[in-house]
């Protein structure tokens, strides 16, 4: 993910009928597919009931167009191909409800 300019939406359908008969992997399922959409600047939404799954999918329609993209030119020259972090934040003061930023949190630089 951290390599690619993918932006994942992802929607996790994780069962809630017994945590303990839960193997590692589904019990770490969630925060591992919230991290894999948070680090590329997407984002997770979980579902608890399948009659949501309209609604979210229409909720991921209405977020892509009032999206953004935003470019910057390092001040770091070195061709490297180490990753780099960066970091967004929002100035509005105070924020308004509902605004949040999503974005990806670094970058790997170019290498010769």
């Amino acid at each position: 993910m951290l390599e690619s300019d993918a932006q994942p939406y992802a929607i996790g359908i994780f069962s809630q009928d017994n945590p303990k008969k839960l193997t590692p992997e589904e019990r770490g399922g969630p925060k591992l597919l919230d991290a894999l959409a948070d680090c590329s600047g997407g984002r997770l939404y979980t579902v608890n009931d399948l009659n949501e799954l309209a609604a979210i999918g229409a909720r991921i329609g209405n977020e892509l167009p009032s999206q953004y993209v935003i470019g910057y030119n390092s001040t770091n020259p070195a061709r490297d191909g180490k990753y780099r972090h960066i970091t967004v934040k929002l100035s509005a003061e105070p924020r308004p409800a509902g605004l949040r930023t999503n974005y990806r949190h670094g970058y790997y630089a170019p290498s010769n």
